[in-house]
């Protein structure tokens, strides 16, 4: 038993450090399993970070709006004017209660708490306080709900807690341009699907075994991944890190007249793609080639080993393919599975005393394989965690 404490803290000390690929390891093991990590994790990254919560066209009358919660904080985006989405954080002044329940919905002109009864307006200043004018001194002006910013990009809406950050759209140069060249009709938009699990393994875990190409013709995953590799011409798979978003995506091989177990025929689709941009920390935006639909892929913490993990579907107004359809089933039900077993696969044996951190395979000659996004993935991780 000694000797297996030894060993423990031994892979407690080593640490990350800021160094070329060629030269480097990857982020010591404990970065997915500690929990003193992960509270700072939730302090520097997750919080203070941009999360998508909807595209504009689920929220398009005044009133509507959406929840999401990111790590226990719950926050609304509601459309307050027909050219206007503020947030909030989703909870009343007065005695803390959460205001709004259903994760979507509609609420005409105010919200109102269900403990006391405090109405808030739209804009989030509260117009009524039951008693309040018998309360010497009460200044409602002082008790308006406490704002998030809310930014508008690529016709999705972000949230983010922290107000003193710096525009998300200003932060990812070229990200809008890229992603109306590949899905062009991402501002008609509705959301046809949506669906969340629970994978048990680091948030990072899950995003780092989707951004390289490494595994595709090497792993044993599965036959899906195989499958879906059918769909791509993994030859000129690139994987481009631009600061604060980063793409991996490649075009489809040659023309098939079956994708994801369905004729190929005459139906419109967004590309020939296989697209997907990642927007730091935990946001990514994809489409896949011959379907019709733009998905996204959001993650959030649940514990150091625990990730939430949510995809919705949207689709331009008019019918759905069943090429389209295949594929939310394809992804759904069949890869999805082959991912969450590779991902926890790997969270279990970041536990061992046998493993701390392994190195970087990297070869810009080859992209299509290379683990360069991995390594530019960590140095945002370690500049966010040292501050």
């Amino acid at each position: 038993m000694h000797q297996q404490n030894k060993m423990s803290e031994s892979k407690g000390k080593s640490t990350w450090k800021v160094t070329g690929p060629k030269d480097a390891h990857q982020l010591p093991s404990r970065y997915y399993y500690d929990a003193s990590l992960h509270r700072e994790e939730l302090d520097r990254i997750v919080y203070p970070g941009w999360h998508m919560v909807c595209h504009k066209n689920e929220i398009p009358e005044v009133g509507d709006y959406v929840l999401l919660d990111i790590c226990g904080q719950s926050v609304v985006v509601i459309r307050t004017a027909d050219d206007e989405i503020s947030g909030f954080h989703n909870v009343c002044q007065h005695r803390g209660s959460l205001l709004l329940a259903a994760p979507r919905g509609k609420v005409n002109r105010t919200i109102r708490c269900r403990n006391h009864a405090w109405c808030y307006g739209l804009d989030g200043a509260l117009r009524s306080a039951p008693a309040a004018r018998e309360v010497e001194g009460f200044d409602r002006s002082r008790y308006s709900l406490k704002r998030v910013l809310v930014e508008e990009v690529m016709h999705c809406v972000f949230v983010n807690m922290d107000l003193d950050v710096g525009s998300l759209e200003e932060s990812i140069p070229g990200a809008a341009e890229l992603m109306a060249e590949r899905i062009p009709d991402l501002a008609d938009m509705q959301l046809i699907s949506e669906n969340s699990y629970e994978v048990a393994a680091n948030w990072k875990i899950v995003i780092e075994n989707a951004i390289e190409g490494y595994h595709f013709k090497l792993t044993d995953m599965g036959p899906y991944h195989q499958q879906l590799i059918e769909h791509i011409d993994c030859k000129e798979y690139d994987l481009t890190a631009c600061g604060k978003f980063w793409v991996y995506q490649g075009h489809r091989g040659e023309r098939l007249t079956e994708a994801y177990g369905k004729p190929v025929g005459d139906e419109p689709f967004q590309t020939e793609w296989f697209f997907n941009m990642q927007i730091w920390p935990m946001t990514t935006l994809f489409t896949f080639p011959y379907v019709d639909f733009f998905g996204t892929f959001n993650l959030m913490p649940l514990g150091p080993e625990k990730t939430r993990v949510g995809f919705n579907y949207y689709h331009p107004d008019r019918e759905v393919s069943e090429v389209t359809k295949a594929c939310i089933e394809f992804q759904t039900n069949l890869l999805g599975p082959e991912d969450i077993a590779l991902n926890e696969l790997q969270q279990r044996g970041m536990r061992s005393f046998g493993y701390d951190a392994g190195p970087y395979m990297v070869n810009e000659a080859q992209k299509d394989w290379s683990e360069h996004l991995l390594h530019h993935f960590h140095a945002l991780i370690h500049d966010a965690m040292a501050g």
